[in-house]
């Protein structure tokens, strides 16, 4: 059986599953309605989900996505001032420090850098790099 033939059926499994397609969003509304209330849904999505829960994997609780879509809504909302001042001003003058260095290393690079590998010409040091 040919890779392109197994490729065919799982893109027609995933256009025919329940799971996908056109049922997607109705399915993901109920998953969102059983992690809220799981005896709000029917008790056969309610075991199909129930047996999710259980799948072997990360041990990690699922959690409504719309709650974590909203709670990145708020810090997006929220004043960036609640960082303070001095913080912002100590990270500005290490930003500013570092872009010199490098224009310095830009610029003067080539005064620094070793040519010369007999050694025979004499190099001063450069205060900026």
């Amino acid at each position: 059986m040919s890779q392109e033939n197994s490729k065919d059926r799982y893109h027609r499994f995933l256009e025919q599953s329940h799971l996908f397609g056109g049922n997607a969003p109705f399915i993901e509304e109920l998953y969102h309605q059983y992690l809220a209330d799981p005896a709000s849904v029917d008790i056969e999505w309610k075991a199909y989900f129930d047996a999710l829960q259980e799948a072997p994997g990360p041990a990690a609780t699922d959690v409504d996505h719309d709650s974590i879509r909203q709670n990145f809504i708020e810090i997006g909302q929220s004043p960036r001032g609640a960082v303070s001042g001095t913080n912002v001003a100590v990270s500005e003058s290490k930003q500013v420090a570092v872009l010199q260095l490098i224009n310095a290393y830009r610029v003067r690079g080539h005064q620094q850098a070793h040519l010369d590998p007999l050694g025979m010409q004499e190099q001063n040091p450069i205060s900026e790099l």
